[in-house]
């Protein structure tokens, strides 16, 4: 089977959440058939029209013909799949041959709970229309579908063949060492570039860890990923310190006591999730971050926090009972 697989990452790369979710279904492709691999930036549309559609309804892609001089590649094939629904649409990939879709993020999820949020509050109801519309065009085109979150998997089902294609963390590198290089920090691994790993790390600062750092004075926050918080205030608090992007993400681990997943919007679920339990640290969550992962929600290392204060509170009972990720909470 000749698979031509449209991603919007470099599939051989696992750095972050979506890198490795991008490697893991490459690895699953290469043993279907053979896979010739694009970049969607080779597909892009620079017309006007595309790029206002774009800005206004986002994640949503204008639907645009592909002509043969746009096309970068020669062969015929006997599926296309394509990482997340607008890099499907942007290349009308059902023209191309029967194409299979990782949804990952249901669009419209993501429209409501992130997208629609820079509109003024009583027009967010217009987005959010558009990309629902615009995602039940795309998906009544597709041969079939995955999705990360269970709870996506009906909404998909309804317009195409849906199968769940849960997220998995890469395990640690060769050598990494759970135990005896941990310092009295809490960790937060996420781009600060992605509206939702911004807001929750904004929310934590404001409303947990003036908290924390005052019941436990020696204890460490800090954010590794890419981009800045565009708060100076925020970023000058005592004991917060911003990593930017880290090439070895498990030495980050290695030296972080617990992490924090302070998700509060976004859609799909959250990988890091996973992949701080996979470095057995204890996590602290909010309930929106542990959506659609029944395992992780019910491993002892997972502290579901409902609230800033009880997020606190547990964080800093944590802390005082043993200062040790192992010991979880009593």
């Amino acid at each position: 089977m000749r698979i031509l697989y449209i991603t919007q990452s470099d599939p051989a790369k696992t750095g972050s959440g979506t890198e490795q979710r991008t490697h893991r279904l490459w690895r699953k492709l290469q043993a279907m058939g053979e896979v010739t691999v694009v970049h969607w930036s080779e597909l892009n549309d620079r017309s006007i029209l595309a790029a206002i559609f774009r800005r206004l309804f986002r994640p949503a892609e204008w639907p645009w013909r592909l002509g043969r001089r746009t096309r970068p590649w020669n062969e015929t094939f006997d599926l296309v799949v394509t990482r997340y629904l607008n890099t499907a649409v942007r290349a009308r990939a059902w023209e191309i041959a029967p194409c299979k879709v990782d949804v990952d993020d249901l669009p419209s999820a993501a429209s409501r709970s992130v997208w629609s949020r820079s509109w003024p509050f009583g027009t967010r109801w217009i987005p959010q229309l558009v990309v629902r519309m615009w995602e039940r065009y795309a998906l009544r085109r597709l041969s079939g579908a995955w999705v990360a979150n269970p709870a996506d998997r009906a909404a998909v089902s309804r317009f195409c063949p849906c199968e769940v294609f849960a997220n998995e963390a890469m395990p640690p590198k060769s050598g990494y060492r759970a135990r005896g290089r941990q310092k009295k920090m809490l960790l937060t691994v996420g781009g600060l570039d992605y509206p939702p790993n911004a807001e929750g790390v904004k929310w934590f600062m404001r409303k947990v860890w003036p908290q924390v750092r005052s019941r436990v004075s020696d204890v460490t926050y800090v954010v590794a990923g890419r981009g800045r918080i565009g708060d100076g205030k925020l970023a000058a608090l005592p004991g917060v310190s911003f990593a930017g992007f880290v090439d070895d993400i498990d030495a980050m681990y290695e030296e972080a006591q617990a992490v924090v997943v302070p998700i509060l919007s976004g859609a799909g679920t959250s990988i890091k999730v996973l992949e701080a339990l996979v470095r057995e640290r204890t996590v602290f969550a909010t309930p929106f971050a542990l959506r659609g992962l029944a395992d992780a929600d019910a491993d002892r290392r997972v502290v579901s926090c409902s609230s800033a204060d009880d997020m606190a509170q547990k964080i800093c009972g944590w802390l005082q009972v043993s200062g040790n990720a192992e010991e979880g909470l009593a």
